[in-house]
């Protein structure tokens, strides 16, 4: 029977053969190296600055064991984990957070009513409207999203109304996109409020040569208009159809080969 050895691996523990150990320098050179054991940061120190929070005594866990409760605890905020200073930041800052927070939405509602129209600037009702649409429950992002995708043009709306609102509802849902990708998402929606009779009349309608501008018009395109948003031209498979494209004449392998055989 084989006898089997075990090898007996370098301690972790602070004993003798751990204490030294040889080491070889930069410099060519065979110098002992002695290990000692590492101290530990008391634990009555602030969690939050390197200061020692006062009242309680750094001493070894063994001595930890022996102290009577008084003299192990603080009788102070947080379980005596943060010294005076930092509580006292802590406490500033929660009692200025409330304050800070409605002074920025005072300055949001303030820049929000300043986009209105000056004539409903003057008047209460328009203005609390105004508010409660933008501040309110209603400003939820599921419920914006919903009210973006069932967007449908009205009966009298023109496009640049109808492009206008879904502008603005894209910008409020889509805060914290880029502009690009607001720009494509209310194109995208602007395209699928318009009915399905207006866009097959929009983009098949023959357009004379030279006119790039046909596919901006309010009655004959998909432009914009004032909102500063591009129009957009469909065409390519909305344009084309099958019947649109010409026949092509496959001739099969059989009557290739048959062919060809006729002329040896």
């Amino acid at each position: 029977m084989v006898q089997r050895l075990t090898y007996r691996r370098r301690l972790s523990y602070n004993t003798t053969s751990n204490k030294t150990r040889l080491s070889r320098t930069p410099g060519n050179r065979i110098v002992y190296l002695y290990t000692k054991k590492v101290g530990k940061a008391p634990k009555s120190a602030c969690g939050i600055c390197p200061g020692r929070l006062r009242g309680v005594r750094a001493v070894r866990p063994k001595v930890l064991m022996r102290l009577s409760k008084t003299k192990k605890h603080v009788s102070r905020a947080y379980g005596g984990s943060m010294c005076a200073k930092c509580l006292r930041d802590r406490m500033d800052r929660g009692g200025k957070g409330p304050p800070t927070c409605q002074r920025r939405l005072a300055d949001d509602a303030l820049l929000y009513l300043l986009t209105l129209a000056p004539e409903l600037q003057l008047d209460y009702a328009p203005l609390s409207e105004a508010l409660s649409s933008r501040f309110g429950s209603s400003q939820q992002p599921g419920l914006l999203r919903n009210e973006l995708r069932g967007q449908t043009r009205r009966a009298g709306e023109s496009l640049s109304e109808l492009a206008a609102a879904i502008e603005i509802l894209t910008l409020l849902t889509f805060v914290h996109m880029p502009s690009t990708v607001q720009e494509e998402l209310a194109r995208d929606q602007f395209v699928e409020a318009i009915g399905t009779r207006e866009l097959q009349a929009s983009t098949l309608a023959p357009q004379p040569p030279g006119d790039s501008g046909a596919g901006a018009r309010e009655g004959g395109g998909l432009g914009y208009g004032a909102t500063g948003i591009s129009g957009t031209k469909l065409s390519g498979r909305h344009s084309l159809r099958r019947g649109h494209l010409p026949p092509v004449r496959r001739q099969r392998h059989g009557s290739q080969r048959s062919s060809l055989f006729s002329e040896r």
